[in-house]
């Protein structure tokens, strides 16, 4: 459901309802092999489920145009303040996966006691560390452990350690030369990156990288973010029948790449158009598409792990080999991992932000205001009030 009148709070609904679009896209990629049937045979979709992997990095493009879109005004103004900054940055992710963290470890102990684990009993012990410091994506461990879908958020906290950096240069590039300053920077850098890893032996190119340094992965794709935000942001032509236009063009463009099977870079830059479509649509999406995109981080965490049980307890308990559960259970997979994402998003990630979030738990004004008191001045009241 969706109107023409602008969003309102701040919010763009439509890029929320387009992350609850992309959390669905991956989750089909991670569900394609899954069952007798193979998903991605389909006709006509099997291919455009083929490519969910690019969903995250369609996720990191967002996240730069978002943290641009929210954050543009505090860097002009001079009021930026880094420790807040990664103070509700890590309030958004921590709850979340520290929760599913802890599911995973449980999961993997009673595939272990019950001789259900497909790898090595007790290997996935080595990636706790690495996962509660959010280093899943630092190239540190030799593959994906616990919850394999939460490296991608330790490469989103190294982009947010890289965004003050970041912000500093974009905003002094001229609005008329930020797109395709940003657009020849990632072209640039997905061809130098992918040729030096297929000279290491990965032919799967930049967008295959997980543990593997998928911190390199994140980088030109939060900067086309930041730089689309520097382009088009507040531009005073934004129009709705425009915009429809364009999302349409950018849709239709999606769907022809897939289709004659493009370079993943190409799809950098179109859904960097998609992004900028959206925006200058002026839409506001209402009802169930937009809740999709609310939970979608939850979704995004908790589908993997929904996936896995699914399939460990189907398999042991059905008699089904490996790939081998039919495809009729596909419906019972979306539900598990739709109503958990549901339950996590109530239940956890926004009584978690907003718990991290409260006064006494704000390090950074705890610290200050022991500084203060053992120097027998007033805290700062702009330091130790509650953040928004």
């Amino acid at each position: 459901m969706l109107s023409t009148r602008a969003s309102t709070h701040g919010e763009i609904t439509g890029l929320t309802a387009l992350r609850g679009g992309a959390a669905i896209w991956v989750m089909l990629f991670h569900y394609r092999n899954y069952f007798d049937f193979k998903l991605g045979s389909i006709p006509v979709i099997g291919p455009i489920i083929e490519k969910g992997y690019l969903a995250v990095d369609l996720f990191f493009i967002l996240s730069g145009f978002v943290m641009y879109y929210v954050y543009t005004q505090t860097f002009n103004s001079g009021t930026f303040r880094y420790g807040k900054f990664l103070q509700k940055r890590m309030a958004r992710l921590y709850p979340v996966h520290f929760v599913t963290m802890i599911a995973a470890i449980c999961m993997c102990a009673a595939s272990d006691r019950i001789g259900a684990n497909t790898g090595e009993a007790g290997h996935w012990i080595t990636g706790i560390i690495p996962s509660v410091l959010l280093l899943q994506a630092f190239g540190i461990a030799d593959g994906l452990y616990l919850n394999f879908a939460s490296w991608s958020i330790s490469a989103e906290f190294f982009a947010y350690l890289l965004f003050p950096l970041l912000m500093y240069v974009i905003i002094r590039v001229p609005r008329a030369a930020a797109l395709p300053v940003v657009c020849t920077f990632t072209v640039f850098y997905f061809t130098i990156a992918d040729g030096w890893l297929a000279l290491s032996g990965n032919s799967s190119g930049l967008t295959s990288l997980s543990y593997d340094y998928g911190i390199a992965r994140i980088v030109p794709e939060f900067v086309l973010g930041v730089g689309l935000g520097q382009a088009i942001f507040r531009l005073e032509w934004r129009s709705s029948q425009t915009g429809f236009l364009s999302v349409v063009a950018a849709i239709s463009a999606l769907l022809l790449l897939i289709a004659f099977g493009a370079k993943d870079v190409v799809f950098m830059l179109v859904f960097a158009a998609l992004i900028g479509a959206i925006y200058l649509w002026q839409c506001e999406f209402k009802g169930p598409v937009v809740y999709m995109g609310q939970v979608s981080y939850s979704l995004y965490m908790v589908h993997w792990l929904a996936g896995v049980a699914c399939c460990r307890i189907i398999e042991r308990y059905g008699n089904y080999g490996n790939s081998g559960i039919p495809v009729w259970y596909f419906p019972v997979f979306l539900s598990i991992s739709i109503t958990g994402a549901i339950g996590l998003f109530h239940l956890i990630e926004q009584p978690g932000r907003d718990f991290l979030l409260q006064q006494r738990f704000n390090p950074i004004a705890l610290w200050t205001s022991m500084r203060c008191e053992a120097a027998g001045k007033a805290a700062p009241t702009a330091v130790v009030q509650q953040n928004d």
